[in-house]
């Protein structure tokens, strides 16, 4: 199925046009091929090369990584059972260093490869969403002609993702999660302002981005209330320990 057609030199004697196919119509990644014409003739110049087992098993994973068949419910999809895996992993990890929390506090040793463990914890998980909503602050805050536009984003992405390491090593761990969160929530839900603001225009795709970065972004805020929540609590009920200890 094709998709585009391209004419290059127009009006010459060495006009081509190129015929580039629909992406999303198989899963094998389709993009980068294109069938060639002669623009005067007619005549087919190039066509995209049969694919060996090797080359179209290549493909294949290609497309099922870039997920370019099924459209936007397929995505979706993708979206979710993504979320339920990162859930599934930032979970156990939080369950791990409660474990250690628990052995650290019999053996009255190894504090420090558990604040290590805490630290890694908060950079990696709070710290990589934080980094995450940057980049997008970013895209939209340098200015289009800024040479190596790209290059800066990246930079920005792991200078912030590097400061939530530091910031979760000098900060109390359950102060970080909390101050990791809410930064988080707060870009989050701040985009779409700025989206307002930096818009020429608004496309039905940027609309639904900055819509489920906001709601990222409250969920995320629920997540650092009820962490706060849970801080105030363990330090109110600690007095409490120590007295019937006594």
């Amino acid at each position: 199925m094709v998709a585009s057609l391209r004419v290059r030199h127009p009006g010459r004697a060495n006009a081509r046009v190129e015929a580039s196919p629909l992406l999303g119509s198989r899963i094998a990644l389709t993009k980068g091929e294109a069938a060639v014409f002669d623009g005067v003739s007619g005549k087919l110049l190039q066509a995209p090369a049969e694919k060996r087992p090797s080359a179209l098993t290549q493909r294949v994973m290609a497309g099922l990584h870039f997920a370019q068949f099924g459209g936007y419910p397929m995505r979706w999809l993708y979206f979710l059972c993504s979320a339920v895996s990162c859930a599934m992993i930032a979970s156990g990890l939080v369950l791990f260093v409660i474990r250690q929390r628990l052995k650290v506090a019999e053996a009255n040793a190894g504090q420090g490869f558990l604040r290590l463990v805490e630290t890694l914890n908060v950079g990696t998980l709070a710290g990589l969403m934080l980094g995450c909503i940057a980049l997008l602050w970013a895209a939209r805050l340098l200015p289009a002609d800024l040479p190596g536009r790209a290059g800066w984003e990246a930079r920005l992405f792991f200078a912030v993702w590097a400061l939530a390491f530091v910031h979760a090593w000098r900060r109390p761990p359950m102060a970080a999660w909390r101050e990791q969160l809410w930064a988080a929530a707060l870009l989050c839900m701040g985009l779409p302002l700025l989206g307002g603001f930096s818009a020429l225009s608004l496309d039905r795709t940027r609309l639904l981005l900055e819509l489920s970065v906001f709601l990222c972004g409250a969920v995320l805020g629920w997540v650092a209330w009820r962490v706060g929540r849970a801080d105030a609590a363990d330090r109110l009920s600690r007095p409490l320990q120590g007295a019937v200890r006594c």
